[in-house]
């Protein structure tokens, strides 16, 4: 069953943009509809919950969205560079382009998810007390920009980055700290703009 998306044109002209990183028209409409269901779905944006909330909930072929994921090959580097660059060009202009970086946990349990680790819940903590939670880390980059119809200053995530436990198998590979990922991510960036840009982050 094939699901034909009916989006306006403003929301296909956003869309359009990352057309070019997938090659097959149909590989191209399942990443839609993976999208819209995304952004859609309350709670937690599992692959067989975006497709209920899309209406395909009994579609026999479910997996080919989830090897759309892992094995299709789309580049989520050359997506981010991408929605980096419409940021920038929507709200930002000339501006000068602060991005903010920092880690967040994502909570998960199991022996077979790779770079998992034990670290500190800053969501749980308080600065008396401090709550461990098994999940996986992630360094996250986001444009900081001022939004006209809210007075706080918004954080709009472009790119992620996992960084394994140390404990994580690595084969030949050395170990990269949080800084180490941040050190790449930010040269990453700085090859991407081609312009002043201003890096913040916490003591972490």
């Amino acid at each position: 069953m094939k699901l034909m998306l009916s989006l306006a044109n403003e929301i296909t002209q956003v869309l359009c943009e990352f057309r070019v990183l997938f090659v097959q028209q149909r590989t191209w409409h399942k990443a839609q509809v993976m999208l819209v269901g995304a952004i859609l779905c309350q709670g937690k944006r599992t692959v067989s919950r975006v497709l209920q909330v899309m209406g395909l909930g009994q579609e026999k072929n479910y997996c080919k969205y989830y090897r759309m994921l892992s094995r299709v090959g789309w580049s989520g580097l050359a997506a981010a560079q991408i929605l980096l660059g419409m940021i920038v060009g929507f709200l930002l202009g000339k501006d000068t382009v602060i991005i903010g970086i920092d880690e967040t946990l994502e909570r998960r349990w199991g022996k077979r998810i790779w770079g998992l680790g034990i670290y500190r819940d800053s969501v749980k903590s308080s600065q008396k007390h401090t709550v461990k939670s098994s999940g996986v880390r992630w360094q996250v980059m986001q444009v900081l920009v001022s939004l006209p119809w809210s007075s706080r200053v918004w954080g709009l995530p472009f790119l992620s980055v996992m960084v394994p436990s140390i404990s994580t198998p690595r084969g030949n590979r050395i170990y990269k700290s949080s800084l180490d990922w941040a050190i790449t991510m930010m040269r990453i960036v700085n090859r991407w703009l081609k312009r002043h840009w201003v890096c913040v982050g916490d003591g972490g």
